[in-house]
Order: structure tokens, then C-alpha cells, then sequence
């Protein structure tokens, strides 16, 4: 195959960013034979010449080099340089399925110049390996963010190679900035994650019987394809142009968070819909005592005192969490899934882009701090707070004007999100920020509300009559796949009672286990180890119904897999007391997490039954 149509092929975007962009750098590249066979490839400026492999044996050099990387089953291993491939080949060699390579090219010129030889096409088809090539700070922070996982951030290795960092000095800056970035959100998004588990779980058993009386937002995807879309946060500059919403009722649909909505009813405007996903009470607040018939889409982690007394239409969405994937799976429908970030401004982008709107206009976003110390918007529920803005206390990025603003690492993270979601979409939709203020967000396109509302929503597209069609056209959910959910709950709590009593077994066995190692005690081993096991194949049995407390699972599962890694140089007893106590450990979050569960879940199925009996209308056709 041709090597352009190779490229073409396999990394599509990087064949046409380098086919539209001139490949003068302003050095020179010379492939050079080594003198003991291979070639080797010299960097050449006015001022200097550098080899980037060994003058003498790149291959040798490439071997002690992957040697030297301490690679764990898991490994995300992130190299800065290409190069001419030696030291990749072999570093591929040492990895193992679960290894994930990510490349940062710096050099368009040296990427082509690599990929002439069957050594680097044949590296970059591996599966296990993926390239970002010539790009910029948030370029790399697309690729890194795309592949890291938030489980393995304390397994990610950043090394580069040879004398990358030197030579292109400027763009391994954005390189390093590009780690701090991504490290910074995920462990903020992974965080979240944590802390919430058991209270997501909560809210699932709580907001299931109202989930079955809503609107799959599915049913929303493509009512308003092509239209505008405006995402209305709570950020301080909202102020500025709050009232040009009430211009727009039926010309764009507009999409509030909760935040921002007390804001938006102060100034009588209704919005086409609020969109909520937080489970704390902090955004229960929000809603406190708010009467009003506009939809609410939420997600099952919401606080469900808001979807209990919630008087509008409800919309249930999914965010690839376990609880909507095992309903949709039960129910065999599309609720609609939207991806997921760590702030509910995030979510709205998400839905806006499955919407297919265009284009989606963002205000009050300002993802910063005003430069009075404003967090929010005035009406908001935190429109009296204000920080001390301190230098070194608060981060700095890029503002709209072009000068720094301040920022925290939450609101960075959000910042992040957003511009890796944007450089992911496809180049024919707009994104606006008409915030008028705060951090630049790189993808974005920069108006006024007032110009973005005369370019962009000057025709009415019926909104509020489409979303009265979709609300009144619904019908309930069939009797039959109703009695269906109550039986799969019902096996599910028998299953988790089963997992309950096996794994406090297994805790005992565990106990028994850690005694041999520890004191030495006339124990069993091998019968010990068969008791275990077969607790497992019973629990194994069960585990379709353990999604019902996947939430919980997940931090159990993490919590094992990262507290127990084996030591080097590890002896037999260390070894087994290792697995020992990783096995009681396991056992205890299992009982434990299914004792908090069992209330909550029960509560779920008499509240069902009894909506069922009392022969409540039932609104949505999953």
C-alpha cells in the first residue's frame, strides 16, 4: 500500500493536518548508516547537529533503553519522541495486552521522515499504541485524556527519549503542561467518583420508580437537529446578558443547569428545560421551594428530593453509569446515554451535541473567577460568595481578552473537558462562547450574546411547541415490562442476600487463612483455598445481579486492585498473607456494601408495588 494512503487510512486527522501544512521547519533531517548497521537520524540547525539515535549502534542503544523502563502489567507508558522507532520496538517487545503506548511526535517533518520505514508503520498498527503528532498543548491533552484511564493514573510512566527535550525544548513545556492538565482532571473526576459511590447508589434505588414514570430523553435526540442550542451556566458574567434570554423564547432551545435557574426565574424566563446531575444536598438547594412546569432531565445520580418534588415533566437520561445501563438492558430500549464530565455545564454539552444541535452557545460560563472574587451569578444560591484572589493560591490561565484569569483546579478541569470534547467534534459545528467574560475556551468561537442572538437565533423554530407534542404524545410504561423490573429487582435482592451470607463466610475463611501465615496455625490450607474458591464460583454465579450495586462494587474493586500490588522481591508468607488479607478485604466491602444496599433496594420495590396498586399513570414507553 502506498504510504500516503496508509496514513490516510489509519490516522485520517494527522494525514490531513500535515497534507495543509508546510513541513519547514526551519531544520534540516539526515538519515546517516550507523557504523555498526541501521541508520540513524541527525538533527541539523544553523547553529547545531544532534543526533537523535546512536552515531554507533541504535539498535543496542534502543535495547538498554526499554530496559531500563519499569513496566507493570498495566502500565500506560507515554514516550516523548518517535524518532526513527528503535527504542518503541522495543519497549513493544516488554509489553504486555493490558500495556497501552501513547506517542507524542513533536516533529511533523520527523514523523514522516519515520514512517517511510516498515518498522514505524508496523509500530503505529499495533493496537496497543496510539500518536498525537505535532500539536499543540491541547492536542496532546486530547490524546492523553482519550487513553489514560482514571484507574490506572498511578501505572502511567512519562519518559522521553534521547535528546527530545532539548531540541525541542518550547513543545516538551506544552508536552509537561499536557500531563499536569489531564492528571489534574481525572483525579478530580476519579475523586468524585470515590467519595460518591455509595450515594449514587442510594439515589438509583430512590429515583428508579420515578425514572419509570419519565420521558427517555432519547426521545429528544433529534427534535431540534441543526438549531441552536444555548447552555445557560451560573458563572459571575452571566449578569452581563441574562436578559437577552427572554428575545429567544422559541428561536433556539434553551438548556439551564440548576444552578442557574433561580437566576434565569428572578428574571421571569422560563428556559425549554433544566438539566441536573448532582447527588448532594448543596444541589438540592438549588431547587428548594422552585415551582415551575419546565422539564427536568436528570440523570439516576441526582438528589432525589429534587425528582420527588420535581412538578414538571421529568426527563430520565443515562451517563454510561451501571444503574441506566442495566435498565435500559432490562427493558431492552434506549434511554438516551450521554457522555459524562465533571461539571453538570459538561453533561448539557454532551446532550446538546447528541441533540445535534447547531450551533451550541455557551453563556455564563466563565469557568473563573470575576475580578471582584465572584464565584456565581447574582440570584443564584451563591451569589454573596467571593474569594480572596491570591497568586499563588489560584491557578492562571488565558482569558477572552487575552489576559489572565484566576481559576481553580475543579474549574480547570472543567475547562479541560470542554476543550478535549470540542477538538473531538466535527469541524462543521460551532461551538460560541457568549460568555463575555472568563477563560478562553480553545475551540470556541468568541461573540457577544447580543451577535450570536442576531447571527444565529433569528427564526422560530417552535421549541416549546415541539417539547408540549413530545410530553402529551407519551404513553406509560406497558403493565407488563412494569411487573417485569419488579421481578428483576425481586431476584436481585434474593441474589444479594445469597452474596451477603457467602461472603461473610468468606471473610471467616480469610481470617483462618491469615492465621496459618501469621502465627503458623494447624490450619488446612489447600481445604481452605477449595472453600474459598467455591464461594467464588457461587458468587460468580450470581454476578449478573451485582450490577444492581455496581456502584458500590466499583470501590470495592478498586480499593482491592490498588491496595494490594505485589512488593518486589516478595517472599512465600508475604505473598500469601498479600491474597490473604486482599481476600478478607474483598468479602468485608462485598457484606458490607450489600447490608447498606438491602434497605434501599427494598424501599425501591414497595415503592413500585404500591405506585403500581395505586394505578398512577405511568409516562414513558421504555
Amino acid at each position: 500500500m502506498d504510504i500516503g494512503q496508509w496514513l490516510k487510512e489509519k490516522y485520517p486527522k494527522i494525514y490531513t493536518k500535515l497534507k495543509d501544512t508546510s513541513q519547514d521547519d526551519g531544520y534540516r533531517l539526515n538519515i546517516l548508516p550507523a557504523k555498526l548497521g541501521g541508520d540513524t537520524l541527525q538533527y541539523e540547525s544553523e547553529s547545531k547537529k544532534i543526533f537523535i539515535h546512536s552515531s554507533y549502534d541504535p539498535i543496542k542503544e534502543a535495547e538498554r533503553w526499554a530496559d531500563n523502563v519499569n513496566l507493570e502489567p498495566d502500565s500506560v507508558v507515554i514516550v516523548y519522541g518517535l524518532g526513527l522507532g528503535y527504542h518503541l520496538e522495543q519497549l513493544l517487545m516488554h509489553m504486555g495486552g493490558e500495556n497501552r503506548l501513547l506517542i507524542v511526535e513533536p516533529s511533523a517533518n520527523i514523523f514522516l521522515h519515520a514512517i517511510e520505514t516498515d518498522r514505524v508503520r508496523q509500530l503505529l498498527d499495533d493496537e496497543r499504541v496510539f500518536i498525537s503528532v505535532a500539536d499543540d498543548q491541547k492536542g496532546i491533552t486530547f490524546l492523553l485524556s482519550q487513553y489514560i484511564p482514571y484507574n490506572k493514573m498511578e501505572h502511567c510512566i512519562f519518559i522521553d527519549f534521547g535528546p527530545y527535550s532539548r531540541i525541542f525544548n518550547r513543545h516538551y513545556k506544552d508536552f509537561t503542561d499536557a500531563i499536569r492538565d489531564v492528571i489534574n482532571a481525572k483525579v478530580i473526576n476519579r475523586n468524585t467518583l470515590l467519595h460518591f459511590a455509595a450515594q449514587w447508589q442510594d439515589n438509583f434505588f430512590a429515583n428508579l420508580p420515578y425514572a419509570l414514570q419519565s420521558i427517555p430523553v432519547s426521545q429528544l435526540m433529534h427534535k431540534f437537529s441543526g438549531r441552536p442550542v444555548v447552555i445557560v451556566s451560573a458563572g459571575p458574567s452571566l449578569n452581563k446578558n441574562i436578559h437577552l434570554l427572554k428575545e429567544i423564547k422559541d428561536k433556539a432551545f434553551i438548556l439551564c443547569v440548576g444552578t442557574a435557574l433561580k437566576a434565569l426565574l428572578k428574571h421571569d424566563i422560563m428556559p425549554h428545560a433544566v438539566i441536573s446531575v448532582d447527588g448532594g444536598y448543596p444541589n438540592y438547594v438549588h431547587f428548594k421551594d422552585i415551582r415551575c412546569n419546565i422539564p427536568l432531565i436528570y440523570s439516576f445520580t441526582l438528589h432525589p428530593g429534587i425528582v420527588e418534588e420535581w412538578v414538571g415533566p421529568r426527563f430520565i437520561m443515562g451517563i454510561f453509569d451501571p444503574m441506566s445501563l442495566w435498565l435500559q438492558e432490562k427493558l431492552d430500549t434506549q434511554i438516551g446515554m450521554i457522555m459524562s464530565g465533571p461539571s453538570v455545564a459538561n453533561v448539557a454539552f454532551s446532550l446538546a451535541t447528541n441533540m445535534k444541535a447547531n450551533p451550541i452557545i455557551l453563556i455564563g460560563q466563565d469557568l473563573a473567577y470575576s475580578d471582584d472574587g465572584r464565584t456565581h451569578a447574582d440570584g443564584t444560591t451563591y451569589e454573596k460568595d467571593r474569594i480572596q484572589i491570591d497568586g499563588k493560591k489560584y491557578k492562571y490561565v488565558d482569558g477572552i481578552d487575552g489576559q489572565l484569569v484566576p481559576t481553580s483546579s475543579s474549574f480547570l478541569s472543567f475547562l479541560t473537558w470542554f476543550e478535549n470534547t470540542i477538538m473531538g467534534l466535527d469541524d462543521d459545528v460551532t461551538i460560541i462562547d457568549a460568555t463575555e467574560g472568563g477563560a478562553k475556551i480553545h475551540g470556541t468561537k468568541i461573540m457577544t450574546f447580543r451577535d450570536a442572538i442576531d447571527q444565529y437565533c433569528n427564526e422560530d423554530i417552535e421549541t416549546t411547541c415541539k417539547i408540549n407534542e413530545l410530553i402529551t404524545e407519551h404513553e406509560s410504561l406497558s403493565q407488563e415490562k412494569l411487573l417485569q423490573i419488579i421481578d428483576e429487582l425481586g431476584e436481585g435482592l434474593t441474589a444479594l442476600r445469597d452474596i451477603k451470607r457467602w461472603s461473610r463466610n468468606g471473610v471467616r475463611l480469610s481470617e483462618k487463612l491469615l492465621d496459618v501465615y501469621r502465627y503458623g496455625a494447624n490450619n488446612d490450607v489447600n481445604r481452605i483455598l477449595k472453600r474459598l474458591d467455591e464461594i467464588d464460583d457461587r458468587i460468580k454465579g450470581k454476578k449478573e445481579h451485582l450490577a444492581l450495586i455496581s456502584s458500590i462494587s466499583e470501590l470495592i474493586t478498586f480499593k482491592v486492585m490498588e491496595g494490594f500490588n505485589p512488593k518486589e522481591d516478595e517472599k512465600e508468607i508475604e505473598m500469601g498473607m498479600r491474597i490473604a488479607n486482599r481476600s478478607k478485604v474483598l468479602y468485608e466491602g462485598l457484606e458490607t456494601a450489600i447490608k447498606h444496599s438491602l434497605p434501599h433496594l427494598e424501599n425501591c420495590i414497595r415503592k413500585i408495588k404500591q405506585m403500581k396498586e395505586n394505578d398512577e399513570s405511568y409516562a414513558v414507553d421504555l
